[in-house]
């Protein structure tokens, strides 16, 4: 990060950095996707991600309100990387508590649904995100932690351990919310013949 010698404090990510990021890392994901259709998702997920950052790149970084009441939700795809076609377009949603140094640090519950299968997958878990500072930074640590009801393919029924931990970037960061692009590694636990699942997740969201 470069260095203000005006000032000796860090400079923001410059907007055309943001944009860089927003765009190409989900396209890399997308080329090693197993099937043409998940490709284009992952193509116009990157041009969502695009259009976000285009609009909120030059926005001024606030702190955050007194309140401590913190909820969010995203939109994101996973990506199977075990070939068993348990690939998965996702909405979540989380609440709980933030301060200063933890931008999130509660609850949360997601819808999997499969994205060429009838496959539906729920995780409820425990979700924190924190930059590890004070002070208003553009990155943060995500880390998720709990259990997945999943419906399989064969309409056979069956839960397991899910996990998940990731890096994301905050966009927008005015007093009342934050926008999000989060990159992370998923896991979660299969049975009956299945493979536990391993996976990259990408996906844009937004706090308040």
């Amino acid at each position: 990060m470069k260095t203000d010698p005006a000032q000796g404090a860090p400079r923001r990510p410059e907007p055309g950095q943001i944009l860089s990021v927003c765009f190409e890392v989900p396209v890399i994901i997308a080329t090693f996707a197993p099937m043409n259709r998940l490709r284009f998702l992952y193509i116009a997920l990157a041009l969502t991600l695009l259009s976000a950052a285009a609009a909120t790149a030059a926005s001024p970084e606030k702190e955050w309100p007194q309140t401590h009441f913190a909820w969010g939700a995203d939109v994101s795809s996973t990506i199977d990387m075990t070939g068993q076609d348990m690939s998965t377009f996702n909405l979540s949603a989380a609440l709980g508590y933030k301060n200063r140094a933890v931008q999130l640090a509660g609850v949360g519950a997601a819808m999997e649904i499969g994205v060429s299968n009838s496959a539906r997958m729920f995780p409820v878990y425990a979700i924190v995100r924190t930059p590890f500072t004070t002070k208003p930074s553009r990155c943060f640590m995500e880390v998720k932690a709990g259990w997945s009801f999943n419906q399989m393919t064969d309409n056979a029924s069956q839960s397991g351990l899910y996990g998940s931990a990731g890096i994301g970037i905050n966009l927008a960061m005015g007093r009342n919310f934050r926008s999000h692009i989060l990159m992370a590694y998923t896991y979660r636990q299969l049975t009956d013949g299945y493979k536990d699942m391993h996976a990259v997740t990408a996906g844009i969201g937004i706090n308040f």
